[in-house]
């Protein structure tokens, strides 16, 4: 994956002939900008006032902005702000206080520069807090310094001390830790000095035993991940391009897609990054209440991207970022996705929705309702491991434990079911549950065991939904669920109620008690001179795929009540095969 992004950064440097300290600014992605405004005199800086400004992109390399250390001061005096007070201490002040050029290669000129700057901050200290404290309030703001010159105000990047102080400290930082006249991990030539503990990646650390070569020693740490200065800069600039700008949002996990190149020359990879960015670039426009489109938009790249010949490969790098960037935690890294292999996720998507119709459409929302949080009031989302873990085999194949995910779908479809508030949500947890198995089975990662069967009049309904419905007990228990909903439903049109609700205890029904529920069925449909002959023939095919099932079933008690809700969630499917013109028609 590192490769593939100096390589991305590689194409982008080329592309356009961009400088060392472009690629090593930083975009702060505010939206308001705090200027502490100096004014230049023939003695030195004065202090003028400070102002608000919007924030424009275009400005970006004048306000050379860098990332420090989380509890330090950034790279230059100008920083993102947390809480105002000490953003401007820790960040601003900390980088005055801090700041030492004794061991920098800047001239006398750009010495005195700096020296008269920060005796002008110091003594306008408590000033400018006065000043500052008037936008405690702004949201999503970065504090920077301005320099008015007679008729121009310039900012921090405008001045070649500050931009030489930048290349500087990022060198000698990256300098801690280097090897000499070695082999650069990256591009494979011998350099005179390579980078040790580079850190472009934050989930790169030192600070952990194992994580250094020959030991616990730092100055051994070069060997694990050696890196000379111009790959330093072609990650730094694959990385802002892939990671930092253009990340995709997978239902509320952000992912990045880094693209491979297996062949092809540098045609073929500015025509990939073109269709990364122009569907990137589509997001400035979306705003919150545009979330549908957005998944869409998740989708369509996807899409776009299976139809490239497999002259690539594609890694799905999901990174978790906490502590406003300075820690990084990657979740999951999919390597080496081939176009061909999302084709077919593709195909296996549009069988399943050819199956359930326009309205029903899969995609990993639905898997999403199940694998996010365990109970809804967890305040974090405890099982996207898991959801994770079925993306993981979802594009690179395997098997998934079928019996584990039943399971968490049984409880949320439980614990709807048994919520007066969450009716509706009970029917919509099925349907969705349904749409998952049929899509893991045609994609082979889950299987079903076979069963030789009889035909009869509902094989060619069963047949539609795939291998899920191979067993003679599945096709008996999904027949009386559907028995029971209609029963449930005659109750609901006399009654204003469902008193038979409590039969299903829970949807904790195992196979005895299973077998029970149907004469209690059949004798509840007597008793409201309901059981007509269309029920009569779905009652006949329950008891005919429960016989022929025989006992001791190969199925858990979740696999057991789910064909019970699937059953009682696609009743009108097995009503209009047994009622030709609507069941009411027929009790006429």
């Amino acid at each position: 994956m590192i490769q593939a992004i100096k390589e991305i950064g590689d194409t982008l440097l080329k592309r356009e002939s961009k400088t060392p300290l472009s690629t090593l600014i930083q975009n702060p992605k505010a939206e308001k900008v705090i200027t502490i405004v100096f004014e230049k005199t023939e003695g030195g800086f004065s202090f003028l006032e400070v102002n608000l400004e919007e924030f424009d992109e275009v400005k970006v390399n004048r306000y050379l902005y860098r990332k420090g250390s989380a509890n330090g001061a950034n790279i230059t005096p100008t920083s993102k702000v947390t809480e105002l007070k000490k953003t401007f201490n820790l960040k601003i002040k900390g980088w005055f206080d801090g700041v030492d050029l004794s061991n920098f290669e800047i001239n006398d000129e750009g010495k005195l520069f700096l020296s008269n700057l920060k005796t002008a901050f110091i003594s306008a200290k408590e000033d400018i807090l006065s000043g500052i404290a008037n936008y405690e309030n702004e949201k999503n703001s970065m504090l920077t310094l301005k320099i008015k010159e007679k008729e121009d105000e310039k900012y921090i990047g405008d001045y070649e001390v500050f931009q030489e102080y930048l290349l500087q400290a990022v060198n000698k930082k990256d300098a801690r830790v280097t090897g000499k006249n070695k082999l650069c991990s990256l591009c494979g030539i011998t350099k005179d000095s390579v980078i040790g503990k580079l850190d472009t990646f934050k989930f790169y650390t030192l600070d952990k035993p194992g994580f250094i070569s020959s030991g616990f020693r730092e100055e051994d740490a070069w060997k694990n991940y050696p890196v000379c200065n111009d790959c330093k800069l072609s990650l730094e600039e694959g990385k802002k391009f892939l990671i930092d700008k253009r990340r995709f949002n997978f239902y509320s996990l952000p992912y990045s897609i880094i693209p491979k190149f297996i062949i092809g020359g540098s045609e073929v990879k500015e025509r990939v990054l073109g269709l990364i960015e122009n569907i990137t670039r589509e997001e400035q426009t979306l705003s919150e209440r545009d979330k549908r489109e957005i998944e869409r938009r998740e989708e369509r790249i996807l899409r776009i991207l299976s139809q490239e010949e497999d002259y690539l490969t594609l890694n799905f790098f999901f990174l978790s970022r906490e502590q406003a960037g300075n820690v990084e935690r990657i979740l999951l890294l999919i390597e080496d996705v081939l176009p061909s292999r999302l084709r077919t996720i593709f195909e296996k998507k549009g069988e399943v929705d050819k199956v359930f119709g326009e309205k029903f459409q899969f995609n990993f929302g639905r898997v999403r309702r199940f694998f996010q949080k365990s109970d809804e009031g967890k305040r974090n989302n405890d099982l996207d491991k898991y959801f994770l873990e079925i993306i993981d085999r979802t594009f690179k194949g395997g098997n998934l434990d079928f019996h584990f995910v039943l399971q968490v779908m049984m409880n949320r479809i439980r614990k709807d079911f048994l919520s007066s508030e969450k009716e509706d949500n009970f029917f919509f947890d099925v349907r969705d549950a349904m749409l998952d198995m049929l899509f893991f089975e045609k994609l082979g990662l889950i299987k079903f065991e076979e069963v030789d069967m009889a035909t009869e009049a509902f094989s060619s309904f069963f047949e539609k939904y795939g291998k899920s419905f191979s067993r003679p007990e599945a096709r008996g228990i999904f027949l009386l669920g559907s028995l029971t909903e209609l029963l449930l439903r005659k109750q609901y049109r006399d009654r204003e109620a469902k008193p038979f609700l409590k039969q299903l205890q829970g949807l904790k029904l195992n196979e005895k008690e299973i077998k029970g529920l149907l004469p209690k069925v059949q004798n509840k449909l007597e008793e409201y001179k309901s059981f007509d002959k269309g029920k009569r023939e779905i009652a006949e095919a329950a008891s005919y795929y429960l016989l022929e099932a025989g006992n001791n079933w190969k199925l858990s008690n979740d696999e057991i009540n789910f064909y019970l809700t699937c059953g009682m969630n696609l009743a009108n499917e097995i009503s209009n095969i047994v009622y030709k013109g609507g069941e009411e028609d027929e009790q006429q």
